[in-house]
């Protein structure tokens, strides 16, 4: 067999898995802002810019943990992921509140707040949803 060929299907499946969990982490960002919905009480016409902003911050920091992560363990690659999406929740956080600035508060409250709620409402999808991804991918 060439050696090659194998190595090519290698990447194809890796590939593969990489959109699988694309696709688990877009479950778990849609998951995390209807958990914030659901308990902080938020407008119906906040909805969808919660559920993109969520879902980006998942989907963008799970990319970068998938590139890191080493098949060294599923909890590794939940840290990566938990810490990943934190890290763009907050950057594209600080910028919206830059852009569109809120008069009512102090800024630092608000990011704080912000992300207290990013950390409750999302810690628990992303570790569902990461084990499951590692019995489904075999991880």
């Amino acid at each position: 067999r060439d050696l090659r060929m194998s190595r090519g299907l290698g990447d194809v499946y890796k590939r593969q898995r990489l959109w699988w969990f694309e696709g688990i982490m877009l479950i778990c960002g849609i998951l995390s802002s209807y958990l914030y919905a659901l308990n902080f009480g938020i407008c119906i016409s906040q909805i969808p810019s919660i559920v993109v902003f969520y879902t980006l911050s998942c989907l963008l920091g799970s990319i970068i943990a998938w590139k890191v992560y080493k098949n060294n363990g599923v909890w590794k690659l939940l840290c990566y992921v938990f810490l990943f999406s934190t890290i763009i929740y907050c950057t594209i956080d600080m910028i919206l509140r830059v852009v569109y600035p809120n008069p009512y508060g102090n800024l630092f409250m608000l990011f704080a707040n912000g992300l207290l709620y990013w950390c409750l409402c999302s810690i628990f999808p992303i570790i569902i949803l990461v084990f499951g991804a590692k019995r489904i991918l075999r991880l």
